[in-house]
């Protein structure tokens, strides 16, 4: 039997993951020694995004 997942809460989950790991980017900034502009917080960002605004669309 097929495990069935709910695709819209499934991507909301993905953005609340994406959404932890730049919030921690954000506080250890300082500590990674990472600019602001710096690719790993722009793509974290960028997932945050795309999955919060895909889970909104998605019927």
């Amino acid at each position: 039997m097929p495990i069935l997942i709910n695709m819209k809460w499934f991507l909301f989950f993905c953005a609340a993951v994406s959404f932890g790991f730049l919030i921690y980017s954000l506080i250890n900034r300082d500590n990674l020694g990472i600019p602001l502009h710096h690719p790993r917080i722009l793509v974290e960002f960028g997932f945050f995004i795309t999955f919060l605004i895909t889970g909104v669309l998605i019927k």
